[in-house]
């Protein structure tokens, strides 16, 4: 299990993509060591990510329930949790702050942040 020192916890900001980008293009984007960045297939990660040393970009699909109308949807997989829980230990060895968006900043993001 990966410890922490109380005094040194890392700053987790959750945001939108508009939000990551504008985050990423002021100073307090500077503290800003990791980005986990979630997207819809296809779609770019916001302004700034490439300057964010430690990146991981997930693409998958933000759905409320499964609709045969969707057929090109792609659910976020047991891979993708792994690679979230890979990315950690570079957190805690590298300290900094750790940005995890998606386009809404609302469920995406938020679930992989509490994962």
């Amino acid at each position: 299990m990966t410890k922490f020192p109380a005094n040194h916890l890392p700053k987790i900001w959750i945001a939108s993509k508009w939000e990551a980008s504008q985050l990423l293009a002021s100073e307090t984007g500077d503290a800003i060591a990791h980005i986990i960045s979630i997207g819809e297939p296809g779609t770019s990660p916001p302004k700034g990510y490439t300057k964010v040393p430690h990146r991981l970009r997930l693409e998958f699909t933000d759905i409320v329930a499964l609709n045969d109308d969707e057929l090109d949807y792609v659910l976020a997989t047991s891979e993708h949790i792994r690679q979230v829980i890979d990315f950690v230990p570079i957190i805690s060895q590298e300290g900094g702050d750790v940005l995890v968006h998606c386009q809404a900043g609302i469920s995406r993001s938020s679930a992989v942040a509490l994962t």
